[in-house]
């Protein structure tokens, strides 16, 4: 996928913004300024963008294997209905969206196209 330079100037400054705050307090985000969460847990942070995919090719991994290995039975079902669930963002603790819905890109200037332009192959 193709961003701009914008992007990942956009990128760089939230993770430096993000070391002004290493540790859980009681202050707002020092990456967006929102009083609801710190910046570890922020949607602006690409770490955490990185750790949200980390987690996801493992659960689909794990959801893949239990599917050929023990078929389509309830708790395989139900497992994958929880995964969907969060991918989706729908699942929130005291207010924060959780998964990687809950991620945010940042926005390229003068026409350049907000998001890459290929369409990913599900």
């Amino acid at each position: 996928m193709r961003y701009t330079k914008v992007q990942y100037e956009k990128a760089i400054e939230h993770l430096q913004l993000r070391l002004q705050q290493l540790e859980g307090d009681a202050l707002p985000c020092s990456i967006c300024t929102d009083g609801g969460h710190n910046a570890y847990e922020c949607g602006f942070n690409p770490l955490l963008a990185v750790h949200l995919c980390c987690i996801t090719g493992k659960t689909a991994e794990t959801l893949h294997d239990l599917v050929h290995k023990d078929g389509w039975t309830d708790e395989v079902q139900n497992r994958v209905h929880h995964f969907l669930y969060w991918l989706a963002g729908e699942q929130m603790v005291f207010g924060v969206q959780l998964g990687p819905r809950k991620m945010v890109l940042p926005h390229p200037v003068h026409g350049d196209h907000p998001y890459p332009t290929e369409t990913p192959k599900c």
